[in-house]
């Protein structure tokens, strides 16, 4: 496809680069997390470290959680516009951009079916057979489609969960109930 002609164009000076959200301190203006700095000292009283440079409220965490970090739709503050601007970019990347990553002849709604029992059960072991038989798709289909997802930056594995990349995607797939929890 595309890459295949800028790579043979442009041999030796092209690199991909992953680009995460927008942290909650960066959309805050605040300066990075002490979080991995601290986790690498291994000394002990690293809770007590985190918690005294705590700048950020509960209620600002939640609304980072429902926000996300995709920089055209964490700051529109309009509930309307920031649900039309998640359906949009979802369209175009279940309909579009995917077969960029990898050919699937699999329907959008199909593969938001997938996106949405992903994003409800982030942190929670997730088999490719539930997928499948929950989209009528095959395993191998359902695997090519994770495959573009993760290509996509859409999801990311971890062991046998997978965790939708941005937040508000997240939520926006499968809207958050406001109590914070280990997922």
């Amino acid at each position: 496809g595309s890459r295949k002609g800028i790579r043979e164009s442009l041999t030796g000076r092209m690199t991909t680069i992953e680009l995460h959200p927008l942290t909650l301190a960066e959309c805050h203006s605040k300066p990075p997390s002490l979080f991995l700095r601290l986790f690498s000292e291994q000394k002990p009283h690293w809770q007590e470290k985190l918690s005294a440079h705590t700048w950020c409220s509960e209620a600002a965490l939640k609304q980072s959680l429902v926000s996300g970090g995709l920089p055209g739709i964490c700051f529109r503050r309009d509930d309307d516009v920031k649900q039309r601007l998640w359906e949009s970019h979802l369209d175009t990347l279940l309909t579009r951009d995917i077969q960029l990553i990898r050919q699937v002849r699999v329907s959008p709604n199909k593969m938001l079916i997938i996106l949405k029992e992903l994003a409800r059960l982030q942190g929670l072991p997730c088999s490719t057979s539930h997928l499948a038989r929950l989209a009528g798709l095959s395993v191998p289909g359902t695997k090519q489609i994770l495959q573009a997802m993760e290509g996509l930056f859409l999801l990311r594995p971890y062991g046998p969960t997978y965790f939708v990349e941005d937040v508000g995607l997240g939520h926006h797939l499968s809207p958050w109930n406001g109590t914070i929890s280990r997922h």
